[in-house]
């Protein structure tokens, strides 16, 4: 061994990636990311259902536009709850009056 003083580290990023990875599919986080994504879709998918959507948003500063995850990144799971979070009331205001 040319460098015996050296002691050999796994990337730090690639780690916590991994364990996050795993984090997101214990069962209870893979059941809410999968509704998260069909009410996104819902809202999406339908251009009265978005136009809804975007009217109930309006006035709203905190509101951000509904994100779905990339399957490479776990942090995009993050971004499609926090965005859930923040379009909260308009989305319940949506649903209620789609009466799902």
């Amino acid at each position: 061994m040319k460098f015996i003083f050296t002691l050999p580290f796994g990337c730090a990023a690639h780690g916590l990636n991994l364990l996050i990875y795993d984090i997101t599919r214990l069962d209870f986080l893979k059941d809410l990311i999968k509704t998260l994504k069909k009410i996104i879709k819902y809202v999406k998918n339908s251009h009265v259902n978005l136009a809804v959507f975007t009217q109930k948003l309006y006035g709203n500063k905190e509101a951000m536009t509904l994100k779905l995850p990339c399957k490479t990144r776990w942090f995009g799971a993050y971004i499609m709850c926090e965005s859930v979070l923040k379009n909260k009331k308009a989305l319940h205001s949506l649903l209620s009056l789609m009466k799902l």
